[in-house]
């Protein structure tokens, strides 16, 4: 542990000072791994992302850019339900 006590010291208030000082220490290294941990989660998705990407880049390319032509149709469809309007390229499906 980064605290250091001295043998002299016997205060009670040097005792709490030292134990909140370690409390912090402990939980500053517990936030440094979480914090790492994040990042390396951000990593991966963030590289899920671009294959994602890359898979819809040549699915619409073999469609003939017809694929983001739905996609961009569906969404929005989507914004037109989530603000309580009538989609209308939901109802031609229909």
């Amino acid at each position: 542990m980064r605290v250091w006590r001295s043998a002299s010291t016997s205060s009670p208030t040097a005792a709490r000072s030292y134990r909140a000082l370690a409390e912090t220490e402990r939980t500053h290294d517990e936030l440094a791994i979480a914090n790492e941990d994040m990042l390396r989660a951000n990593v991966q998705i963030r590289a899920m992302h671009i294959a994602i990407a890359e898979l819809l880049n040549v699915a619409d390319e073999r469609a003939n850019g017809r694929m983001r032509d739905l996609i961009e149709e569906t969404g929005d469809d989507l914004v037109a339900l989530l603000r309580g309007r009538e989609a209308p390229g939901l109802r031609a499906r229909l």
